[in-house]
């Protein structure tokens, strides 16, 4: 009989040990999988990171990038 998961992220974790062994070589691979089978298994939909998040994170770093050059060419 299989034990049951402490927490969210042990059954993640064994989500995605249980992929792998299926044959899901990367990460990019298995997301789809990964989050139809958590679904199944908590009750509870997934949903993908949202657009803004996305754009947002980008965003921020194209920035960082930009004031490292700033700073790099004031000097």
């Amino acid at each position: 009989m299989p034990r049951k998961p402490n927490s969210y992220n042990d059954l993640e974790l064994e989500t995605i040990a249980d992929l792998q062994a299926e044959g899901h070589d990367s990460f990019t691979e298995m997301t789809g999988p990964l989050r139809r089978r958590m679904a199944e298994k908590t009750g509870k939909p997934t949903r993908p990171t949202p657009a803004l998040a996305r754009l947002t994170v980008a965003a921020v770093g194209l920035l960082a990038v930009g004031l490292l050059f700033l700073i790099d060419y004031a000097n």
